[in-house]
């Protein structure tokens, strides 16, 4: 079994990011020298970049070598903060255009981290209706491992996911293993080792999880109406999830 979690936080950039938590109901080990005790939880987790209004630049007012228009907020941030030496020029496109409504266009939210203990594979599905419940269509992020292309590639069939500029096709770009993925958590107590929830997390709802979790069968087996999806299913599993 496993609980599911919401937590919203905003980065420096004034960017918010939504990142919906699996944590299983029972820690892998548990520490009794401590007061409170905590325990080590197995835990799978979905994170994405909420909805925004990005700004359309004319690259041919900058002196810049790459196609501003193509490339997301999170990744020009990503740029800045790699390469300080662009902060000026972006600023000054972004400053040109804060003024010109036409200038800027939504983007919709995007996938920018999903990892899963092997444990916990079997609940990225529910995590997944989760977050298309929330926000809609999801756009893949561009770096992407075997496991999260199989991902990608089934949502874009399915029209629940665009591809990233990026990476179009939500190919691999790296190679990944399934190591042990655990975070760590205070329990009720020694004999009692039950998960005290994170006081930054919000607990998700069991009809928001149903509802994520009818989402994913119905994007799986699509009918003519609600009342024919059948007997709910724990924690769908999407095809090429086998291995993850």
């Amino acid at each position: 079994m496993a609980r599911y979690f919401e937590e919203d936080k905003k980065s420096g950039y004034g960017k918010t990011y939504t990142t919906f938590q699996a944590i299983a109901d029972k820690p892998r080990r548990v520490y009794t020298n401590d007061d409170p005790p905590f325990g080590n939880f197995p835990v799978a987790e979905l994170k994405v970049a909420n909805p925004a209004e990005r700004t359309l630049f004319d690259n041919n007012l900058y002196d810049l070598d790459i196609d501003l228009a193509k490339h997301s907020a999170r990744t020009l941030n990503d740029r800045m903060l790699w390469e300080g030496h662009y902060d000026d020029e972006i600023d000054k496109a972004v400053e040109k255009q804060r003024d010109t409504p036409q200038m800027f266009v939504s983007e919709p939210a995007e996938v920018v981290g999903l990892y899963a203990d092997p444990s916990m594979r079997h609940t990225v599905g529910t995590l997944g209706g989760l977050a298309l419940n929330q926000f809609g269509k999801l756009r893949a992020d561009s770096a992407l491992s075997q496991y999260s292309s199989r991902l990608a590639k089934r949502g874009i069939d399915a029209g629940v996911v665009e591809g990233n500029t990026n990476n179009s096709g939500a190919e691999p770009t790296f190679e990944s293993t399934l190591p042990p993925r655990e975070w760590t958590y205070d329990v009720e107590s020694a004999t009692n080792p039950t998960l005290v929830p994170p006081t930054s997390h919000s607990e998700i709802s069991r009809p928001r999880l149903d509802h994520a979790r009818r989402t994913v069968h119905g994007m799986l087996r699509p009918k003519t109406s609600p009342e024919q999806f059948g007997p709910l299913q724990p924690d769908p599993q999407l095809p090429g999830m086998e291995n993850y």
